[in-house]
């Protein structure tokens, strides 16, 4: 019995590391809880997307745009009903917006696209292997910050965090040396969105230190 019930519990191990669809695997973040379809589509509204119905919401799923529902029967003559892993409105929600063009509407991006840029984001914060997370990625993480809006601690806005720390982390070294233009001119840059701030960073780099150098 213990040999059977153990090879239950790892074949239901491993098939939550497969994508059913085309047996590759997927990137994932440890489910905390799970939320149904409706709770799922009141939290995007909050949010500010409205109107996003439920066959939107499985088709960003199937696109791997977010996570994928689990159907669970409801008893008998009850049907079935759709339970979603907690991230899915922070993960819909960042996809959605970095379809729609909000962090560069020169980026153009495909669904195909951000599906990886996703599955890039996810690796990174499962592995904990960020030193070549791309620009893209490190976006779409800012997109889910900005979802919880500071009101939760996920897996992603921490590892958001510790990336936002040790690129400011060098300036805030540098702050008491600073003249007040330039301690003016960091404060503004820390506070922009990620992908704005670090097509910044090279050009206001040079006026820091030109600005030090005349004080």
């Amino acid at each position: 019995m213990e040999t059977a019930e153990q090879l239950f519990a790892d074949t239901v191990r491993t098939g939550n590391l497969w994508r059913s669809d085309n047996k590759k695997p997927r990137c994932w973040v440890e489910r905390r809880d799970e939320v149904t379809t409706d709770e799922v589509i009141h939290r995007l509204e909050k949010s500010g997307l409205k109107k996003i119905s439920s066959r939107t919401l499985r088709n960003y799923a199937n696109n791997g745009l977010c996570p994928r529902a689990d159907v669970r029967g409801r008893g008998r003559g009850n049907g079935a009903g759709s339970e979603w892993p907690e991230e899915t409105p922070s993960h819909f929600y960042a996809s959605y917006n970095m379809l729609h063009g909000r962090i560069n509407s020169t980026w153009k991006l495909g669904i195909e696209e951000i599906a990886k840029i996703k599955d890039d984001a996810l690796m990174a914060v499962n592995t904990d292997d960020y030193q070549n997370l791309g620009l893209k990625s490190e976006a779409w993480l800012s997109l889910v910050s900005d979802f919880y809006n500071g009101s939760i601690e996920t897996p992603e806005t921490r590892l958001l965090a510790r990336i936002e720390r040790e690129k400011i982390e060098p300036w805030i070294n540098a702050l008491g040396n600073m003249a007040p233009e330039a301690k003016e001119a960091f404060h503004q840059i820390v506070t922009m969105e990620p992908a704005k701030r670090d097509e910044l960073f090279k050009v206001v780099a040079k006026d820091l230190a030109r600005i030090n150098r005349l004080v």
